[in-house]
């Protein structure tokens, strides 16, 4: 009996993936239509004006795409900075409340290659308020309460 139960489960796991799976590809393709379109009106309106102001379009175009690249990259490395120290603890350290995490998170900083400055969390209850609902659903953490307290624990 536990198995059927368990099995529906995992196909109802399974198809909630791949719908939301989806709609973020969904959401990507119209994004980049979006994107083609708006950078080919402003190119075609650069080329209207003359030739010679192609190569300033260009040349936004490249400032435009390395900001975009180095945000992402600093943003991608400290939230996975952040999901392998909450990770680590929860490992470490068993179940946990959210202010033992924020005692975690709270020192985190990260900084470009080659470069001193670094960007770091300066308020962890509000990073772990939008941090951990995404572990959950990504499924990496368990959220449960206990004697009133709520307590975090990684998913093996």
């Amino acid at each position: 009996m536990d198995e059927k139960v368990e099995a529906k489960t995992q196909v109802k796991a399974e198809k909630k993936n791949k719908t939301r799976m989806s709609l973020v590809l969904l959401f990507l393709v119209i994004v980049a239509v979006i994107g083609y379109i708006a950078l080919r009106g402003e190119y075609l309106e650069l080329l209207e004006i003359g030739t010679n102001y192609t190569a300033v379009f260009w040349q936004n175009l490249t400032y435009k795409s390395v900001v975009f690249a180095i945000s992402f990259i600093i943003l991608f490395i400290i939230i996975y900075l952040t999901n392998k120290g909450i990770k680590k603890e929860l490992k470490r350290n068993g179940k946990m409340t959210k202010k033992e995490l924020s005692d975690c998170v709270k020192d985190l900083t990260a900084s470009q290659p080659f470069s001193k400055q670094r960007i770091g969390v300066t308020n962890p209850n509000q990073f772990l308020d939008s941090l951990l609902p995404y572990m959950e659903r990504q499924e990496m953490i368990s959220k449960s309460k206990q004697n009133g307290k709520v307590y975090y624990d990684l998913i093996h």
